[in-house]
């Protein structure tokens, strides 16, 4: 996936590159069932050769080479950006760790490998341990079956049960949000409630499972944004679509912003546009677009929904400040 892309998988061989010692034998950093290329920056499982991009994986290396040491933001900021480079720091930030974690199988809840450490940094849990050319090669990780590539009626199966799944609980987080909203009585001390809808994704063509991938990522983005946000937002499910041109208030919607976007597949890619718009006058106030491989559709949808949530919370907070 390209712009919202966390990581490319493909199944190769465990290739012996590294960088090489005085003694003409390369260097990799093992860790569980994964090794660094420290020179060339490539992640390998047991099974497979995992191609980070470039700025998760420096801040891999980093945290690896910190050997359990805590690793602050800032340090972060000063390793991957350089100081002329002006960025979104911490939305870039966590949009790197995020990638990392879907290439380790890792988990924020549950962390086995990247430990965040709230408002301070991250810290690398696993021992590393440095291995050369002629060393054991990765133990194969326990329990993992070798499971066939779903066909595309599995796909199209998964994809439907995900987009029932996710509106359910979509239509959970909206009724306990507004439950609460109502039930919560407001101070005149307190910052204004907003209410942010998100529409159902547009397909622009209609092809075999874009009903259930368009329905999917909206309420997954819902329950996303809904957990990561404040409690002066509010999201909800909404079903009127807004204009196709910015600039006019938004017809049918209850809200103080909209986010809404559009699907396509094409030639076995798919394409995800995503923009936020100010509800009363169809402004349009970010808008991005993501690239991703079909048959990786649940770990596109994923990888996308977070980093649109991210972006979106990011830019409702500069405005908010503003």
């Amino acid at each position: 996936m390209q712009r919202g892309n966390g990581t490319s998988q493909e199944a190769a061989p465990r290739r012996g590159k590294g960088r090489t010692t005085a003694s003409g034998q390369s260097r990799r950093l093992r860790f569980g069932n994964f090794e660094l290329d420290p020179e060339t920056l490539e992640l390998h499982s047991d099974r497979e050769t995992i191609r980070l991009q470039p700025q998760p994986a420096r801040l891999l290396h980093l945290l690896i080479a910190s050997r359990g040491a805590v690793v602050t933001r800032d340090a972060v900021r000063r390793h991957l950006w350089p100081d002329e480079i002006h960025v979104e720091f911490d939305q870039s930030m966590n949009s790197c760790v995020k990638r990392i974690r879907v290439a380790l199988g890792d988990s924020a809840e549950a962390p086995r490998y990247i430990e965040t450490l709230p408002r301070i940094g991250y810290r690398f849990l696993q021992p590393v341990m440095e291995v050369r050319d002629g060393d054991p090669p990765l133990p194969t990780a326990r329990a993992a079956p070798v499971v066939p590539k779903p066909s595309p009626r599995s796909r199209r199966v998964a994809a439907a049960t995900l987009a029932a799944v996710g509106a359910v609980t979509g239509i959970v987080v909206t009724v306990l949000v507004w439950n609460a909203l109502n039930s919560r009585p407001g101070t005149a001390n307190e910052p204004p409630r907003h209410v942010l809808a998100v529409l159902p994704f547009a397909a622009l063509e209609n092809w075999t499972g874009a009903e259930p991938f368009r329905q999917a990522l909206a309420q997954e983005l819902i329950t996303s944004l809904a957990r990561q946000g404040s409690q002066n937002l509010a999201v909800v499910a909404q079903d009127a679509g807004p204009d196709e041109e910015a600039g006019a208030s938004v017809p049918g919607v209850n809200a103080d912003f909209v986010l809404d976007g559009r699907v396509q597949r094409e030639e076995g890619r798919l394409r995800v546009w995503a923009r936020l718009l100010l509800a009363k006058d169809g402004t349009v106030l970010w808008t991005e677009a993501y690239d991703g491989a079909e048959d990786e559709i649940l770990v596109f949808q994923t990888e996308v929904s977070a980093q649109i949530g991210d972006a979106v919370l990011g830019r409702l907070a500069q405005l908010a400040s503003s």
